[in-house]
């Protein structure tokens, strides 16, 4: 296959979106979807490398990993090792503590799996995460992996059509798969939208569209050449208009963004096809300025992340788009840096194949080390006095997400009927409740459960269901941090509704959020730091006093603010939430004691 231009400008429409959505422009919304693109590009391009070293018979597995480990780790081990020295001066334990999984997770081709066993792609702490990004190589790793040996069963087969069969077969499966899980709302993230998301499977209809166009291109295309200028044209200027499509459609009106990735995905299998060197229409993709920029596309990629995390980590608040936009003019140079050192390795006339797996296997040695000491001393958690207590977490907790997660012990407890019954529902706010009240030694004449109907995930059920989840409760406590969507909000309506109308005493309790980063407060010890909410938390907090009834809300955002910003320590220099969002044992302790004085909880002391 000869080189061709508009593929490297393709590149650059890719990864610009990319950038600026993870920068935090909101006019590029949908800008994640440059990843997409990547995906097909990538599946177009292998298999056409695959396909003519097949056709000379000069195929061999291990030369194609070769060329791809040389392609990809060197660039990608210069960043985990760069971004090392930095977490460790800036990370606060949690987040230490997910950047050492990261390495790991990341030097073993995996990271996407990591994000779907923890936090997930749209988790509100992802903007801190430097190697959040590095998802979709392992991805692409594990498809290297798996496509060369594919390609050398299907090309058994010795019929084009067949090949092509047997690929568009794979492709219906992994597509049905991808939208099985309801992927179309970030906000609302299923585990099984996750999957479909984040796994090789869901993403593997976008790489091999881009083969079976590479298969489509070779055989048919690029021999008979039978298409008429024209056509080409007009084929590429709706290849380019779906792209602009599905990234910026929201501007002007409303597509369920599930079609979204299928208009990115096609778009560029119609790009890479019919584009070429003579026509007007993509004419902008081999210009020099697209072709550099494709050039440094995976540098760019690679660094920007990393670079915009720390970025975030070092601000109190989050930085303005001036901000990111000197930090995007600095990427640039890392880029070339990044670039050169790719090129150094490329060639094993350069580097031989003893050095550069030599140092390949000291670097990952390096890094995994790193990464595993990072995660079994939960990013060194006990070094903070801001955050050890000297009895019941230190012990039995070790870090503050083992605090939050032992309040699911509670969840679906029947009650033995000694005591009055208090249901509590909600998201993991819920919990947070529970935490508020047994660290002050609450609940002395309670038993609790956690029930389900959680509206955040959009649970449905019939009225005679609803009625059985809190008939036998004396009291219910309902919280969350958000309910993102109508549906969800409209649930919440229904579920006070109900309460109301079987005469169940009930008080939903306010959100809250403790601002825009822990990470420079803590490390830097500002005890006295006050934290500004977030807009989407103070809006909904707005929306839960215009819905809730007055006598039934208690408002904590209010309780615990001073001139609209909350405290991020106690009085005793103790952190109150690690994650901006649930509360550590002293923050449980501290804010419980406030919260629990309202008159309406006093039966609960």
């Amino acid at each position: 296959m000869n080189y061709r231009r508009d593929i490297d400008g393709l590149r650059a429409i890719a990864i610009l979106p990319v950038i600026f959505f993870h920068a935090g422009f909101s006019n590029f919304h949908y800008g994640y979807l440059g990843v997409d693109i990547f995906f097909v590009i990538s599946g177009f391009l292998i298999t056409s490398f695959i396909v003519n070293d097949l056709k000379q018979e000069k195929f061999n597995v291990l030369n194609f990993f070769d060329r791809r480990a040389r392609r990809i780790l060197p660039g990608l081990i210069f960043i985990m090792l760069a971004s090392i020295p930095f977490a460790m001066l800036y990370m606060q334990p949690d987040d230490l503590e997910n950047f050492g999984q990261s390495l790991f997770a990341t030097s073993v081709f995996s990271n996407n799996i990591l994000l779907y066993l923890t936090s997930g792609y749209w988790d509100i702490g992802s903007e801190f995460k430097p190697l959040l990004h590095t998802w979709s190589l392992s991805v692409e790793e594990q498809y290297y992996i798996v496509f060369p040996f594919l390609m050398l069963l299907i090309w058994k087969l010795k019929s084009f059509w067949w090949m092509v069969s047997m690929l568009i077969f794979i492709a219906i499966m992994s597509f049905f798969y991808y939208y099985s899980g309801n992927f179309g709302n970030e906000l609302i993230e299923s585990r099984a939208s996750r999957a479909s998301f984040l796994f090789l499977f869901g993403r593997a209809w976008q790489i091999l569209l881009g083969a079976i166009g590479a298969l489509i291109a070779y055989e048919i295309i690029y021999k008979t050449s039978s298409l008429k200028k024209f056509h080409k044209e007009f084929i590429c200027i709706l290849g380019l208009f779906l792209i602009f499509l599905s990234m910026f459609s929201f501007l002007a009106f409303d597509i369920n963004q599930i079609y979204l990735p299928v208009f990115a995905a096609l778009g560029s299998f119609l790009l890479l096809i019919f584009s070429s060197q003579n026509l007007i229409s993509t004419a902008l993709l081999r210009s020099k300025l697209f072709v550099w920029i494709g050039l440094l596309s995976y540098s760019l990629y690679l660094w920007h992340q990393p670079l915009f995390a720390f970025a975030r980590i070092r601000s109190f608040e989050e930085p303005t788009h001036i901000s990111m936009i000197l930090l995007m003019i600095f990427l640039v140079p890392l880029a070339v840096l990044s670039f050169k050192l790719e090129r150094f390795f490329k060639s094993s006339d350069q580097v031989n194949n003893k050095i550069f797996y030599s140092s390949l296997l000291v670097s990952l040695i390096i890094i995994c080390s790193a990464g595993l000491t990072f995660h079994f001393s939960n990013g060194f958690y006990k070094n903070y006095q801001e955050l050890t207590a000297p009895y019941l977490v230190e012990d039995k907790f070790y870090d503050n997400d083992g605090y939050i997660v032992d309040a699911f012990k509670y969840q679906d407890i029947e009650f033995s009927g000694t005591k009055k019954n208090l249901i509590i529902m909600g998201d993991s706010f819920a919990r947070d409740f529970i935490n508020m009240g047994r660290s002050n030694d609450y609940f002395k004449n309670y038993e609790f459960t956690i029930r389900s109907y959680n509206c955040f995930n959009n649970q449905t059920y019939s009225d005679e269901e609803k009625f059985n989840l809190i008939k036998d409760g004396n009291f219910v406590i309902i919280s969350y941090r958000i309910l993102p969507s109508e549906e969800s909000k409209e649930c919440l309506r229904d579920k006070i509704s109900h309460l109301e109308k079987n005469n169940i005493d009930f008080l939903v309790i306010g959100t809250k959020d403790f601002g825009f980063n822990i990470n420079r407060p803590l490390k830097d010890k500002i005890y006295d730091f006050q934290a500004m909410p977030s807009k989407e938390i103070l809006d909904f907090n707005d929306f839960l006093k215009k819905n809730v009834p007055q006598e039934k809300f208690i408002d904590l955002l209010n309780l615990i603010s001073k001139e609209g910003r909350v405290p991020l320590f106690t009085a005793d220099n103790k952190l109150i939430s690690i994650d901006r969002a649930h509360l550590t044992y002293f923050g449980a302790r501290d804010v419980g004691k406030i919260i629990f004085s309202d008159i309406r909880l006093n039966d609960f002391r």
